[in-house]
């Protein structure tokens, strides 16, 4: 995903398109994928990989890794540092400090990143957990550039703007008509509209996404 993202294009994700024709993949039964571990994100294996240092870039790479119907999926939480031996957030005595702070469940003072609390990943974990694994792609689109959608069947559908520029196109979802909420907004339920031909509407500001899948319905 990172030498994806950093050096060619989201529309090579489609089904026929580069990477998934670059090299040969294992059985999906048989797959275990991530977008980053603890070495990938210390720079070993490649500079290309992403992490939670790329922001939003990051996010977007794990929603396509979550929704995509391939391997089973692992999401790293991380703590920060700032070279690569350096060892978890620790007191004084080296005990290891909790994760949350004093105050509540927020993810404690910078020194840990929880990577999968965001909202578009948890969100994206959630989707994953709604829709069939067997459920197919259909419906992929693409600019050909850095915006693109696919359904998962009947059960979801996934838009991610991974470009600088607003997307706005009417999409084929292959949902049923009503109102969703989108799983990855950070607000209670973001309204995403389908129409009665199955069809959505998208305004969608850059570097962002949208996954709606039947067991998120209004």
């Amino acid at each position: 995903m990172g030498e994806l993202i950093r050096q060619r294009s989201w529309a090579d994700l489609a089904p026929t398109g580069w990477f998934w024709n670059s090299r040969e993949f294992i059985p999906s039964s048989e797959a275990l994928i991530f977008v980053d571990n603890h070495d990938r994100q210390r720079g070993h294996g490649g500079a290309a990989a992403i992490s939670h240092r790329d922001g939003i870039t990051y996010d977007l790479a794990q929603v396509y890794t979550l929704t995509w119907p391939y391997g089973r999926k692992r999401v790293m939480s991380s703590y920060a540092f700032d070279h690569d031996s350096e060892g978890p957030p620790m007191h004084e005595d080296e005990s290891i400090r909790s994760v949350f702070s004093e105050s509540g469940l927020n993810c404690g003072l910078g020194e840990w990143v929880c990577e999968h609390r965001r909202p578009a990943i948890a969100g994206a974990v959630a989707f994953s957990n709604a829709v069939s694994a067997g459920a197919p792609v259909t419906h992929w689109w693409t600019n050909e550039s850095d915006q693109i959608a696919f359904g998962r069947g009947k059960e979801g559908f996934v838009v991610i703007n991974g470009s600088g520029k607003q997307m706005v196109t009417s999409l084929q979802s292959g949902l049923p008509e009503g109102e969703y909420c989108n799983r990855l907004s950070n607000e209670e339920c973001e309204i995403i509209l389908v129409s009665n031909e199955s069809r959505v509407q998208v305004n969608l500001a850059s570097h962002r996404a949208i996954a709606i899948d039947l067991g998120a319905v209004r």
